[in-house]
């Protein structure tokens, strides 16, 4: 349920308390003396003091303002109403979640780890972050009434030939196993590789993408499909592991 957590509504307390789950995190009160004591709750890294969570109320309503990709801001401003672009900050890189709205608390904490990620120390910072897994299928409509309405997954698939499916802060990703094969080029079963699995990575930008690919591609990794940008806005790339598994990498931010 929107906005809640074990039937309950999520407080502050409970978002702080999340918050700090993360290591070399705290909390800090800066603007005590602009507004009212509290009201304005910012999780920092120890690091570089860098915020990746601002908590506060407005208009009575808690709201949470986390650092995203762009490009799937964009996607997420117009799949969630609760969800608008941040409150006193970049609009483009921040976004403010009104915490009793449509968003999942599933997707909040996956968002919350997002931005934690995406504002760690340099030094500290993966190039690449975990995403998500996919499963190439033949019956798609089969597989998403399974994860859907068995397994308990939520989803807001409508016939689309990728279905996104979400649940405890994790994404699984279906994709219809023509589309698929066409998007890489038709050589999932190529040199014994499976061709069912795929793990995603996301990294900061397209000329990340291109790095990484190289990257890995140089360290033993079996190349598939090389980079390129698709119509959606995303550039992707596609290895494989030594157990035929694909991995893909990928980004919807071009700068």
């Amino acid at each position: 349920m929107a906005g809640t957590r074990n039937s309950t509504p999520v407080t502050r307390a409970e978002l702080i308390a999340y918050c700090l789950r993360y290591p070399r995190t705290y909390e800090d009160y800066p603007f005590d003396d602009i507004t009212d004591p509290g009201k304005w709750t910012v999780m920092r890294h120890r690091g570089n003091t860098k915020s990746f969570a601002l908590i506060y109320e407005r208009h009575g309503r808690l709201c949470l303002n986390l650092k995203c990709d762009p490009g799937e801001s964009v996607f997420l401003r117009q799949e969630y109403a609760s969800l608008t672009p941040g409150y006193h900050m970049n609009k483009v890189h921040w976004n403010t979640i009104d915490v009793a709205g449509d968003v999942p608390w599933d997707e909040v904490t996956r968002l919350i780890g997002t931005s934690y990620h995406l504002t760690r120390p340099t030094k500290e910072r993966r190039s690449m972050r975990f995403d998500a897994v996919g499963i190439v299928v033949t019956d798609l409509a089969a597989l998403v009434r399974f994860y859907r309405d068995i397994m308990g997954m939520v989803t807001e698939w409508a016939g689309e030939p990728t279905a996104e499916l979400r649940a405890d802060g994790f994404r699984l990703i279906l994709y219809d196993r023509a589309e698929f094969e066409a998007l890489t080029g038709g050589r999932l079963d190529a040199a014994g590789r499976g061709g069912t699995h795929e793990l995603a990575f996301t990294v900061e930008n397209f000329d990340a993408v291109d790095k990484e690919y190289d990257r890995v591609v140089g360290l033993g990794a079996a190349p598939v499909a090389p980079p390129a940008t698709h119509p959606w806005g995303q550039r992707l790339s596609y290895v494989a592991d030594p157990g035929g598994n694909l991995v893909q990498i990928g980004s919807f931010q071009e700068l």
